[in-house]
């Protein structure tokens, strides 16, 4: 099993990072967190997803387009 970690504040670049990321991988599980950052006067919501995965025998999702949709808040 490994771990990834993918953060950023640009929700579109986000998910074409994880959806490019998990293509040949087996996902174990993806989860999410919101950690909020105070830089001077202003605080910066930064999105985070940990992926914990294996890359044996490329068992991935390379059939679909998008396996991760976080506009509508869901996993084909």
């Amino acid at each position: 099993m490994k771990v990834k970690i993918i953060k950023g504040t640009n929700i579109e670049k986000l998910e074409c990072d994880i959806n490019e990321f998990i293509k040949d991988k087996c996902i174990i599980k993806i989860s999410h967190e919101i950690v909020t950052s105070q830089l001077y006067d202003r605080r910066i919501n930064i999105l985070v997803f940990i992926i914990l995965y294996d890359e044996y025998n490329h068992c991935g999702y390379l059939d679909l387009d998008s396996i991760l949709d976080l506009k509508n808040n869901k996993t084909n």
